[in-house]
Formats: structure tokens, C-alpha cells, sequence
């Protein structure tokens, strides 16, 4: 009864949430998915690995999908995310999570932005 719940809720959040919130809601999943996928590997479960770091990957896909490219930080975006597809594939394919901790940083770190863009989106000024 409550995983129904839940599941309902959670999909209520993402039916109502603005644009940039959907982008904080992928950056998550992204990284959680990234955490899974690290964390297979020290446990040697490989297949989960791939399992993980596939999600992870059409993440970054699906970021790379929504970039509007007649703004300017778009080409950025779209260099950061071709690096986050590489580097999983990478980690997938070697089964080395060395480099994920930087990873996971790098990416934390731009969702934080996504957040206080969200929080501007809905107040409609920055923050001091």
C-alpha cells in the first residue's frame, strides 16, 4: 500500500514540476545511478553495473536531448554532458569507478545550479 502511495506521489511531482525542476529531478536519478554503479562494482556484480551505468548514460542523453542551442551555454552544457556519456561508458565498460567520486562532484555541483536557477524560475528574481 505505501510503495503505491509513493510511486503516486512521485509521479505527481514530476507531472507538476517546471522545466528546471525536471532538470534537478534527472540530475538525481543521474546521480544516484552513478553511486549504484560504483558501488556494483566494489561488490564485483557487473551485470547490475551495466544496469546502472546504462541508466546513468541515457540521463546524460536525454540532458543533451533538451539543450536549446540558440543559447550560448548550450554548446558548454552539451560539452560537459558528451564527457559525462564518455566517462560511463568508460567506467561500464573498464569496471573501474576511480574517477567517479570526481564525477559525481562535477555533476553535484551542476545540479546545485539547476537549483538555485529553479528557485529564480519560480520566485522570478535571483537570489542575493
Amino acid at each position: 500500500m505505501y510503495a503505491k502511495a509513493y510511486k503516486t506521489y512521485k509521479q505527481q511531482g514530476v507531472l507538476t514540476a517546471g522545466p528546471t525542476s525536471h532538470v534537478v529531478m534527472l540530475y538525481d536519478e543521474a546521480i544516484k545511478q552513478l553511486k549504484l554503479g560504483g558501488l556494483s562494482i566494489e561488490q564485483k556484480d557487473y551485470e547490475k553495473t551495466n544496469q546502472y551505468f546504462q541508466k546513468a548514460r541515457r540521463i546524460f542523453m536525454e540532458l543533451i536531448n533538451s539543450l536549446d542551442f540558440q543559447y550560448k551555454i548550450s554548446v558548454d552544457l552539451f560539452n560537459l554532458y558528451e564527457f559525462f556519456v564518455n566517462q560511463t561508458i568508460a567506467m561500464n565498460a573498464n569496471k573501474d569507478n576511480s574517477d567517479l567520486e570526481r564525477m559525481v562532484g562535477i555533476v553535484s555541483d551542476l545540479r546545485q545550479a539547476w537549483v538555485q536557477a529553479d528557485k529564480i524560475c519560480r520566485s522570478g528574481r535571483p537570489e542575493p
